[in-house]
């Protein structure tokens, strides 16, 4: 049987060619890339990000207070629940309404401002979660045209999240400044309520005017897209509330448990990993699609599209040489049932195979019929228009419903994948050079402008 389980959680891979020789040749690579001693460095707090000497530690935000994890010789569990306690504290009264902005009002919306990981993440989890959200609140995400969604709201219930690592992201810093002029032209008083700084700069943050009180720290040991686990899920806490977002938290620590233990070949992160390598290196598949089915999965895709293209879209090793051969696939997708009324007609007859990471819960019985249909095919010799070859593979990751718990879990287990794809093809997951480049030109460009 092709299927693995953890607390719930399906993953069944019995519609892939993955054999005892694929699995035979990515489990040998594993030993000769020591990926055992980088899973524990990593897990470890070990600065495996050696482009920046940075340690990565995104497991370290959903770990047990009674954890013990190091930095530099500091114990960073410490710092994280500390910053939790305060979200919690700060999310509750908002979303009781006990906060009260500048005119004594409740907060109604929530304006969450950032960019890339400060905001997919963020922005996908609040949406995951709806079912748990109080029917007063509403939250907006912004990467651009903040002017956009100011127009319906009023600035005495409106809370603006602003998230940037460093606090000088052009980008996010740039909208902030726009909301902020909206603000006080709209008559708005005492801004330092309104706003609220989730950043690893605090002190920059403050320099910019937002009152200790409301700034959310994180570290440079958080990557933007491993981050909604940190104070960049202050807005997805706001709306779903602070039992939910620890259960999320507690989905992802079953799977770091998991991931940290299980035998390769029963460990799913892992093969997920060899599955999606064996298709990229062996088979020569350049992309795959990820197609969940639940509608409160509706921005899973971007957020996965960021977590593995931006971790794993690189071409050059640890020790500075060029990679042989092909490493982080082009992944794209949406809805299943959008999908299918979109871009299935390529997937089941078009000219290139394009695997297919499905996640389904107990009630997309469509969702099973399609990957069976892509697989097996169907023939039809009198009208070869009809013909569907198959043979075309997808996984499934099944889980009973979506839950703070399990989508913590499935966040999690993609995590790990692309972790692992990392370890094999021996490259640094954890950097983005090519997006930073991109941050100093604009920088340069807007310092020629002044």
């Amino acid at each position: 049987m092709k299927t693995l389980k953890i607390n719930g959680l399906v993953f069944d891979y019995s519609r892939t060619a993955f054999g005892k020789k694929q699995l035979a040749t990515l489990t040998k690579l594993a030993r000769t890339r020591d990926f055992a001693g980088r899973r524990k460095a990593m897990l470890s707090g070990a600065k495996i990000n050696t482009t920046s000497d940075w340690a990565v530690l995104h497991t370290a935000l959903r770990a047990k207070k009674s954890d013990k994890i190091y930095v530099d010789g500091k114990n960073v569990v410490a710092d994280v629940h500390k910053v939790l306690a305060q979200m919690a504290g700060f999310a509750e009264k908002v979303r009781t309404g006990k906060y009260r902005g500048y005119a004594g009002k409740p907060i109604t919306d929530i304006v969450h401002i950032g960019i890339g990981g400060s905001l997919l993440g963020p922005k996908m989890v609040t949406r995951a979660l709806a079912a748990h959200h109080k029917p007063h609140l509403k939250a907006h995400f912004v990467s651009d045209d903040v002017q956009g969604v100011l127009k319906d709201l009023s600035p005495a219930t409106t809370l603006f999240v602003v998230v940037s690592k460093t606090f000088t992201t052009p980008e996010t810093l740039g909208q902030a400044e726009i909301a902020r002029k909206w603000f006080k032209k709209k008559g708005g008083k005492h801004a330092e309520k309104h706003f609220v700084g989730v950043t690893a700069n605090p002190a920059t943050a403050a320099k910019w005017g937002v009152p200790e009180g409301n700034v959310f720290q994180f570290w440079d040991w958080v990557g933007g897209r491993y981050s909604t686990w940190s104070a960049v899920g202050i807005t997805p806490m706001i709306m779903a509330g602070a039992k939910a977002f620890t259960q999320f938290l507690e989905g992802g620590r079953k799977v770091d448990g998991h991931f940290k233990k299980a035998a390769l070949t029963q460990n799913i992160p892992v093969m997920m990993a060899l599955i999606g390598m064996a298709h990229r290196n062996f088979f020569k598949y350049p992309a795959y699609a990820s197609i969940p089915y639940p509608p409160q999965l509706e921005f899973f895709p971007a957020w996965l599209q960021q977590l593995d293209m931006e971790s794993n879209g690189k071409s050059v090793e640890l020790n500075g040489k060029r990679v042989k051969g092909a490493t982080g696939p082009v992944v794209f997708g949406c809805l299943g049932y959008d999908a299918q009324h979109s871009f299935f007609q390529w997937l089941h007859q078009g000219t290139d195979i394009v695997p297919v990471e499905f996640i389904t819960s107990a009630d997309s019985e469509n969702c099973v019929i399609q990957a069976d249909i892509l697989f097996k095919g169907q023939k039809d010799k009198a009208h070869p228009q009809n013909n569907l070859e198959g043979g075309r593979p997808s996984t499934l990751l099944m889980v009973k419903d979506v839950t703070p718990e399990s989508l913590g879990m499935l966040m999690a287990l993609y995590e790990h994948k692309v972790f692992t794809q990392g370890v094999l093809w021996n490259i640094n997951s954890f950097d983005q050079c090519g997006v930073e480049m991109g941050k100093i030109i604009k920088k340069k460009l807007l310092a020629g402008r002044r």
